[in-house]
């Protein structure tokens, strides 16, 4: 994530206010990145993106959630609530 993070401005147009967190999501070390982008035509307009990735049973799994910039709040809360309900068939 932190080599996304770096890459970020010529990835995405208007890139700005990344940010990368270790954290940890069901016991396991995670990242979480953040930023904010202008979008491309078919985006709408600026997005602001929540990114959360861990390995788990043996693979890496991500999260992420990309909305308009105005609706950040809301894509965050639904972004908890994915992250809370997210398990691995059989576990």
């Amino acid at each position: 994530m932190r080599t996304a993070d770096a890459k970020g401005p010529t990835t995405y147009d208007g890139y700005r206010d990344g940010r990368v967190v270790e954290t940890t999501h069901n016991g396991y070390q995670a990242g979480r990145w953040e930023f904010a982008w202008d979008g491309g035509a078919q985006d709408g307009d600026a997005r602001y993106t929540y990114d959360l990735s861990w390995n788990e049973g043996g693979r890496m799994m991500d999260v992420w959630i990309s909305s308009p910039v105005a609706s950040r709040n809301e894509a965050e809360r639904q972004f908890d609530t994915a992250l809370a309900s997210f398990r691995l068939a059989g576990r």
